[in-house]
């Protein structure tokens, strides 16, 4: 009797999903970049930084300070190509529940009106990479706005907050605009392995 329930739930979403559904931006563009399963970032940053491959079950890569630095700090630069700002969104590693694997830190974005000019602070965010929307203990990612970027390239540099054993591990960014202030999850839904995996 559940599965014919479960089997009509299927069918009913099944027939309600357009047969040839519209790929294109999120709303009046977009600029996204996920190395997640792939490794490859164009991303400009900073020389610390380390493609790092984390996972022994199924290969995922994350931007971070590495292992053997994991208080350290790290910066990336983002474009908004657009002529007007935009939302700029960070997906990034989190495990849970309490304490997390990995540091509290400090976003900050900086933007120079001109190449090569001063950088001014445009936002600042502080993310506590801890999930606690599961009853197991779980790695996965989340994503959060950090802040609106203007026209041009910005800077987006992090510090570590708190001592932890894995460093802040970025996965994915996203330059997008009003309507959308998450971005989405750039990553597979939680995993349950066990956390000594990681």
């Amino acid at each position: 009797v559940i599965s014919l329930g479960i089997l009509g739930i299927v069918y009913r979403q099944f027939n309600s999903y357009p047969r040839h559904p519209r790929i294109g931006t999120w709303g009046d563009g977009d600029v996204c970049h996920s190395w997640y399963m792939s490794g490859d970032c164009p991303l400009e940053r900073s020389p610390n930084l380390v493609m790092e491959k984390f996972k022994s079950i199924a290969t995922q890569y994350a931007l971070s300070t590495g292992m053997d630095n994991p208080s350290d700090t790290g910066w990336i630069v983002v474009e908004n190509p657009f002529e007007t700002e935009r939302n700029f969104i960070l997906s990034y590693m989190v495990s849970g529940p309490p304490p997390s694997i990995y540091p509290e830190v400090v976003i900050r974005i900086y933007h120079a009106e001109e190449e090569g000019g001063e950088e001014i602070e445009i936002a600042t965010e502080h993310i506590d990479p801890t999930t606690l929307d599961y009853n197991a203990e779980v790695h996965t990612v989340a994503t959060t706005k950090v802040g609106r970027i203007p026209p041009g390239k910005s800077r987006v540099y992090w510090a570590a907050k708190t001592n932890r054993r894995r460093p802040f591990r970025i996965v994915a960014t996203q330059v997008v605009g009003d309507g959308f202030v998450t971005g989405g999850i750039l990553g597979p839904s939680a995993d349950y392995s066990h956390m000594s995996l990681y």
